[in-house]
């Protein structure tokens, strides 16, 4: 994911202090920042093996595939202030293991998939409204 500043954004998936990965920028001149390191447990995540998305603010979102609440995988925002939060913590029966970069929609909405749980096993297609 890129802005109208030419700087990129992306993740690691298990880098950082806690080797739990983190968010990073690329600016255009080649100066990279960290801008989360993901500290696992219940309010944090860990393990992002996806990229972001951005909303026209610049707040950005992205899933892990594991931690938050039930250790089943989470949803988060990064906002411009660089304040972390998780949005939503898969719990099973709306899926475990959120996989790749979320899709947001021109109006906000914010789509994804994860690759088990869900009423068979099988994963299951999420949305989410910010």
């Amino acid at each position: 994911m890129h802005d109208k500043f030419g700087s990129f954004y992306g993740t690691t998936s298990e880098c950082g202090s806690n080797q739990y990965g983190t968010i990073w920028m690329l600016s255009k001149t080649g100066k990279e920042t960290v801008l989360h390191q993901f500290a696992g447990g219940g309010s944090d995540g860990c393990y992002p093996f996806a990229g972001v998305a951005r909303d026209s603010n610049g707040n950005i979102y992205g899933n892990v595939t594991d931690c938050g609440f039930d250790n089943l995988g989470a949803l988060y925002e990064l906002n411009t202030r660089g304040t972390f939060s998780l949005l939503h913590s898969f719990n099973g029966s709306d899926g475990v293991g959120p996989l790749g970069e979320p899709l947001r929609t021109s109006k906000g909405m914010l789509f994804g998939v994860t690759e088990q749980g869900g009423t068979y096993g099988g994963g299951t297609v999420w949305e989410y409204v910010p």
